[in-house]
């Protein structure tokens, strides 16, 4: 869902930070963002996925919600409002609070199946 919604939100946010947003769509285009995160981080996915702990976390569920915060800041200083995000943010918000804060951000792929209070 993130990967397919992503463009709208960056659209969203790059006309009210720039005249420009196909320069800032052609930016993200050329990251390693969305898919392409599955080529350099796809080995520790199927490692967290298997229930394996991810060793030397690189990014951590809390620098993620840090990043998210500041997604919310940006948009609101816009007026732009980022109900992706804002749903995203709730997710690793409560990954932390169970815990996952300092795990690498790729964990979290197994602690959603996980985390079913039934």
């Amino acid at each position: 869902m993130f990967i397919t919604t992503q463009p709208a939100t960056q659209h969203a946010l790059a006309a009210a930070v720039l005249a420009n947003p196909t320069w800032l769509v052609e930016l993200f285009a050329e990251t390693t963002g969305g898919p392409n995160v599955l080529r350099g981080r796809g080995s520790a996915i199927a490692s967290a996925l298997a229930g394996n702990d991810v060793p030397d976390p690189t990014f951590d569920v809390d620098s993620i919600r840090k990043d998210l915060l500041t997604m919310l800041a940006e948009g609101k200083v816009h007026g732009v409002d980022l109900p992706l995000v804002t749903q995203t943010l709730a997710v690793y918000d409560e990954a932390s609070a169970a815990g996952w804060g300092a795990r690498d951000g790729t964990t979290l792929t197994s602690y959603w199946p996980a985390r079913n209070p039934n």
